[in-house]
């Protein structure tokens, strides 16, 4: 990554018209993205002004359609091909511990720039996985991390199809250049008889451009599920609202479509078989699953907030 853009000028220093600035290395499989800061609507007040799940899974959802949309992975190039789309298969969220710690009193302004290195660490037959670190710029800290796997999809039969070969065209080089990593998909969970579950309507504001429920609301309706399980008292570590406790990483896999209109029931269970603190979710329609989540938290206190901030739910 730092061989392609260590001759060129500081990423701030570029496009001077620009708040978000970017660019694209020649051989299209790395970028970096420059953010003037995080907005109001990242910081979630009940939550002690931490940064929302849903709002971190925006946020690096921007950050990679900005490099895509310039060139990244010839992103535009597969979306013009006829019949294709491109589908998220899974994400892997990665926090440092202090991150937990960022808050609106803390980092909200444009001073607070956020740099994120972001390049293609695997390719299969019909799906890639872009590797995304987020930075704090003036320090250089690495903040968090996250992986995501895309699909090439036809779009009516809604399957994957092999990639175009001119994607390879360089890519073995590029490879031998970075860190080689990929997200594993699980064995499908068995989802216990005691699992708290709570049942959601999809509507059109939930839905993106390829007509299905767009990946971040999955992180939103199980954050809901999970915090009215634990105020009802469903577990036994999470008894407040889960964004509240510290996140180590979040791993997430779409198993199939939900729809608007459709109605789900997000599954959540604490997962009694680890040492860690792990809370596992899936998301089913029609009785069948079609999402699954497993969080896992650092050792650490639920942040504090003035009782009437926190949701009651």
């Amino acid at each position: 990554m730092e061989s392609k853009f260590s001759h060129l000028p500081d990423i701030k220093t570029i496009q001077p018209d620009r708040l978000i600035k970017y660019r694209v290395s020649e051989d299209k499989f790395s970028a970096e993205v420059l953010l003037p800061g995080l907005s109001y609507t990242d910081f979630d007040q009940k939550i002690g002004g931490k940064v929302g799940l849903w709002s971190l899974g925006k946020v690096f959802e921007s950050i990679r359609s900005v490099a895509m949309a310039t060139g990244f992975m010839y992103y535009l190039d597969l979306l013009h091909k006829p019949n294709r789309t491109l589908f998220v298969g899974g994400h892997v969220l990665t926090l440092n511990k202090d991150f937990h710690n960022i808050r609106y009193s803390n980092m909200f302004g444009r001073k607070n720039f956020l740099k994120a290195d972001i390049y293609i660490s695997d390719v299969g037959k019909s799906s890639y996985t872009v590797a995304t670190d987020l930075y704090d710029f003036q320090s250089g800290v690495k903040l968090c991390s996250c992986k995501t796997i895309q699909v090439f999809v036809d779009k009516q039969l809604r399957k994957p199809v092999p990639l175009p070969e001119e994607i390879f065209v360089g890519l073995d080089n590029h490879l031998k250049s970075v860190k080689r990593q990929t997200i594993k998909r699980e064995k499908m969970p068995s989802i216990p008889s005691e699992a708290f579950q709570y049942e959601i309507k999809a509507l059109h504001s939930d839905s993106d451009f390829n007509h299905h429920v767009n990946q971040a609301m999955y992180i939103k309706w199980c954050s809901d599920a999970g915090s009215l399980g634990a105020h009802k008292g469903h577990f036994s570590y999470f008894k407040r609202h889960i964004e509240l406790y510290p996140l180590k990483s979040a791993e997430y896999q779409f198993i199939g479509e939900t729809l608007v209109n459709d109605i789900v029931t997000v599954n959540v269970w604490e997962d009694v078989t680890v040492k860690d603190k792990v809370l596992r979710f899936a998301v089913t329609r029609s009785g069948r699953i079609v999402f699954v989540l497993k969080l896992e938290f650092y050792d650490g206190k639920p942040v504090e907030v003035l009782p009437h901030l926190e949701s009651k739910l």
